[in-house]
């Protein structure tokens, strides 16, 4: 018998993306569990910290993960809503307040660190100057699904693609 890939899915509840992608690794014959995320002050439920896991994956989610779940899994991605330029919340913000010409998504590893991973994937996208926040935001979620879903193709295909030396 084949050993299913177990998944931890941190994500928000009532997001269109999130349940998007939810949908999509439901389809994958893999072992998900989902976390909603609702705060930045929240902590994780000890009923998750005690699985083990193949995968943590954060999309979109309050969350900063602390060293005891992430000894849990053999590797933890976060899909960030911004370039590798700005760290942490409020990063379309200072996109648009420093004039960025360009905006985008990183996918990075997770570790003690917010933000500092080593760094999968990065996908830019010119910022329109008609671009309202609302509208950047906008984009860069709907990019930040697509990119996701495309790295979790790959993923689950095989996850060597990525740690490679």
């Amino acid at each position: 018998m084949i050993k299913k890939i177990k998944i931890l899915l941190l994500c928000r509840k009532n997001e269109k993306y999130s349940q998007q992608l939810i949908q999509y690794i439901k389809r994958q014959n893999v072992n998900l569990k989902i976390f909603y995320s609702k705060t930045y002050k929240e902590k994780l439920p000890k009923k998750f910290i005690k699985y083990n896991y193949d995968y943590i994956l954060s999309f979109r989610n309050y969350l900063i993960l602390k060293k005891d779940i992430l000894k849990r899994s053999k590797y933890a991605f976060n899909f960030h809503p911004s370039i590798p330029d700005y760290r942490g919340v409020g990063c379309a913000n200072y996109a648009l307040l420093d004039n960025k010409k360009y905006f985008g998504i990183t996918i990075h590893e997770i570790n003690e660190r917010v933000d500092y991973g080593k760094i999968i994937h990065v996908a830019k996208f010119k910022i329109n100057k008609k671009m309202t926040l609302d509208t950047l935001l906008d984009k860069t979620h709907k990019i930040l699904y697509l990119e996701a879903k495309k790295f979790i193709i790959k993923l689950l295909k095989d996850s060597n693609t990525f740690f490679k030396s």
